[in-house]
C-alpha cells in the first residue's frame, strides 16, 4: 500500500514568504466576510476525473449560467464555482442541488475559505502536528495502514459499495461508451472508403447494455459481502526492517517517502489487522536486531544487512512461517554465518518454518527466487478452505484473509454457474485454490489450471492429490498458449474461465486470448484493483471487435464487491462476463 508522505520534524520556524503571507491574508479576509457576500459555491459530487474546462462545458449544457471561474483539484469530487454576481450565484445554488450529472446528484452550499475542502484532521491521518507551520511527524501507524479504523464496520461496507459503484462500474461504463463513440466517429469519417453496411460499421455498434439511460446502472450489482473477521485477519504480512525516527531498529511498516528524506519504520503494535502472533514475532525480531552487530538495510546507499520479514500464519492449522530478507554484499562471511545461527535460535521457537533469503538486488525478489530453510522440516505451511488442505510455500500467492477468502470463493462459485458438463479454466491459478474450491462445491467436468510459477504449480498438483481431486489438470505454461490449444479443438462442451490477476491486471496477450477463445462463454474476473486494472481490462474484453480482437465481446451480467480488507480503503470486485 502506498503510504502518505510524512515530512521530517523541523527545528525552527519556516522562512518568511511574502506571497504565502499575502495569500493567507486574502483567505483570512475571505473567511471573515459574511457568507452571503461571497460569490462562490462549494459543490460536492462532481466527476473527480473531470477538468475545470470540462466542468464548465457540462454546466453550460445544464443551463447553469453566470459562472466566472471553476477551481477543480484533480481526482477530487468537489469544486469551487465563482459567479459574476449574487443573482447568478443564487440561481445556480437552487439548480445545482440535486442536479444529476452522470447519474450522481450534486450538493452545493455557500463557500467559505475555511471550509473549502473536506480535509482529514491530524488524528484521522495518523499524524502529530507540532504547530501550524511545523512539519508533521508520525504519531502512530494505525491511521496510515487502516484509514477506516474509526468507522463502524457497516458504514465501511456502505462506503466501499458506493466507491465500487462509482469508481469501478460507472468509470468502466463511461470508458467503454467513449471507446465505442470514438470508433463510430472514425468509421463515419472514413465512410467514403468502404461499401455501405460494412462489417466495420457493425463492429462499432454500441451494445444494448451500454445504451441505458445515464441515471440507470448498466451493470447489475449484488450486495457487498463483508469479512467475518475485522481485526487480526491477515494470514500474511510483509514487514520492513529499518530505523524509526529515533534511530532504533524496528520491524513494521514504512512511512514517508524516500525523495522527501523522511522515510522511517513505524512499529505495528497498534495495527488492528495484524494478528497478535505476528506482533510477537516482530517484537522478538526487534530484540534480535538490538543485539546484532549488523545494521538494518538502507535503501538510499544500499548498505546494511537486515531488509525485511515476511510472516505467514494459519489460525486453523496453527502452522506458521517466517522469511527474513537480507543483503550480504557488504557483510563478511563469518559474521553472516554467526548471525544466521543466532537468528534460528531467536525466532525458531516462534514459527514452524524459518527461512532466510539473500537478495542483493535493488528492488524486491521474485516469487521463485531461492530461500534457505534454517529451522523446520516441511518447507511449507498448510491452510484449509472448505475442509480442503492447501500447501503454501514462501513465494506462492494465497488470499491474505482466510475467512473472507471463503466468502469470495462462494461468490465466484455462484457466478460461475458451472454444471457437470462444464470445463473450468483457472487462469493464473497459483496453488490451485480457486479451481479446487469451486470444484468441491459444484460438480464440474474438468478443471484446467494454468500457472507460470513452477513452485506454485507444484503446490497446486500436490494440493489436488492431497484432497483427492481427480478431474484436474495443471499446466505450467503461458495462458495464451493453453487457450490457443482449446481454440484448436481440445475443449468440448461449455467452458467457464476464472481469472484472479495481480494488481497490474492481465497481460494484453492473455486478454486477447480470452476474448478470441470462442469456447469460453462465461468469464469470472476477480480483481484486487477494481478502480484501476479491472477498468482497463474490461475495455479489451467488452470493447468493439477489431482485427486483433475478432472474438465476440463479453457483456457484464453481475458484479459483487467482497471486502477482504476491513479498516482499509481496499475492496475486491468479482464480475461475471458472458456472451452467446
Amino acid at each position: 500500500m502506498d503510504e502518505p508522505a510524512l515530512e521530517p520534524p523541523s527545528s525552527g520556524a519556516a522562512p518568511a514568504d511574502p506571497k504565502r503571507d499575502e495569500k493567507l491574508e486574502e483567505e483570512a479576509a475571505d473567511s471573515a466576510a459574511p457568507a452571503e457576500e461571497t460569490l462562490k459555491l462549494h459543490v460536492i459530487g462532481v466527476d473527480k476525473y473531470a477538468s475545470a474546462k470540462k466542468l464548465t462545458k457540462s454546466m453550460e449544457k445544464h443551463n447553469v449560467e453566470g459562472i466566472k471561474h471553476i477551481k477543480k483539484i484533480p481526482k477530487f469530487d468537489w469544486a469551487v464555482f465563482s459567479f459574476e454576481n449574487v443573482a447568478a450565484r443564487d440561481a445556480a445554488l437552487a439548480k445545482l442541488n440535486g442536479l444529476e450529472v452522470g447519474g450522481w446528484p450534486m450538493k452545493a452550499k455557500l463557500h467559505t475559505a475555511n471550509a473549502a475542502a473536506p480535509k482529514r484532521t491530524a488524528s484521522e491521518a495518523g499524524l502529530q502536528e507540532d504547530g501550524p507551520l511545523e512539519r508533521k511527524v508520525p504519531r502512530n501507524i494505525t491511521g496510515v495502514v487502516t484509514p477506516l479504523h474509526a468507522m463502524p464496520y457497516p458504514e465501511q461496507l456502505a462506503h466501499k459499495f458506493r466507491s465500487m459503484e462509482r469508481e469501478c462500474l460507472l468509470k468502466a461504463t463511461r470508458r467503454l461508451r467513449g471507446v465505442y463513440k470514438k470508433r463510430q466517429v472514425f468509421y463515419k469519417k472514413t465512410a467514403g472508403d468502404r461499401p455501405e453496411s460494412s462489417e466495420s460499421d457493425k463492429r462499432a455498434e454500441m451494445p444494448d447494455w451500454l445504451t441505458k439511460p445515464k441515471n440507470e446502472a448498466p451493470i447489475k450489482t449484488g450486495e457487498i459481502r463483508g469479512s467475518p473477521s475485522q481485526e487480526g485477519y491477515r494470514n500474511k504480512c510483509d514487514f520492513t526492517i529499518g530505523l524509526d525516527l529515533g534511530g532504533v531498529p524496528r520491524v513494521g511498516f514504512c512511512v514517508g517517502r524516500e525523495k522527501d528524506g523522511s522515510v522511517s519504520v513505524a512499529t505495528i503494535s497498534e495495527c488492528l489487522h495484524v494478528p497478535h502472533a505476528m506482533k510477537a514475532l516482530c517484537v522478538a525480531m526487534e530484540a534480535f536486531l538490538a543485539a546484532s552487530p549488523l545494521a538494518p538495510y538502507k535503501q538510499g546507499d544500499h548498505s546494511g544487512c537486515w531488509r525485511g520479514l515476511m510472516c505467514r500464519r494459519s489460525e486453523r492449522t496453527n502452522e506458521s512461517m517466517a522469511v527474513v530478507l537480507v543483503a550480504t554484499s557488504t557483510v563478511e562471511s563469518a559474521a553472516w554465518v554467526q548471525e544466521k545461527a543466532r537468528l534460528a535460535d531467536s525466532l525458531g521457537p516462534l514459527v514452524s518454518e524459518l527461512f532466510v533469503q539473500v537478495y542483493n538486488g535493488v528492488s524486491a525478489p521474485e516469487p521463485d527466487d531461492p530461500v534457505e530453510l534454517i529451522k523446520g522440516s516441511q518447507g511449507y505451511v498448510t491452510e484449509t478452505l472448505f475442509g480442503l488442505k492447501f500447501r503454501i510455500v514462501p513465494g506462492a500467492f494465497f488470499q491474505t484473509n482466510t475467512a473472507a477468502c471463503e466468502v469470495l470463493y462462494r461468490v465466484v462459485t455462484e457466478l460461475a454457474q458451472a454444471t457437470e458438463e462444464t470445463t473450468l479454466l483457472d487462469v493464473c491459478c497459483g496453488t490451485g485454490s480457486i479451481g479446487l474450491c469451486v470444484a468441491s462445491m459444484t460438480p464440474v467436468k474438468q478443471v484446467i489450471g494454468v500457472e507460470m510459477c513452477a513452485g506454485a504449480l507444484e503446490c497446486a498438483k500436490l494440493n489436488a492429490e492431497a484432497n483427492g481431486v481427480k478431474n484436474v489438470k495443471f499446466v505450467c505454461s503461458r495462458a495464451e498458449l493453453v487457450m490457443q490449444g482449446l481454440l484448436n479443438g481440445q475443449a468440448a462442451g461449455p467452458m467457464v474461465a476464472i481469472v484472479d490477476p495481480p494488481r497490474s491486471g492481465l497481460h494484453r496477450d492473455v486478454l486477447a486470448s480470452l476474448r478470441n477463445c470462442l469456447p469460453i462463454k462465461r468469464l469470472i474476473y476477480v480483481s484486487c484493483n477494481p478502480t484501476g486494472s479491472l477498468v482497463a481490462d474490461l475495455e479489451t474484453l467488452c470493447g468493439p471487435r477489431s482485427k486483433t480482437l475478432p472474438g465476440p465481446c463479453f457483456v457484464p451480467s453481475m458484479a459483487v464487491p467482497v471486502d477482504l480488507f476491513p479498516s482499509t480503503d481496499h475492496c475486491e470486485m468479482v464480475i461475471a462476463l458472458e456472451r452467446d
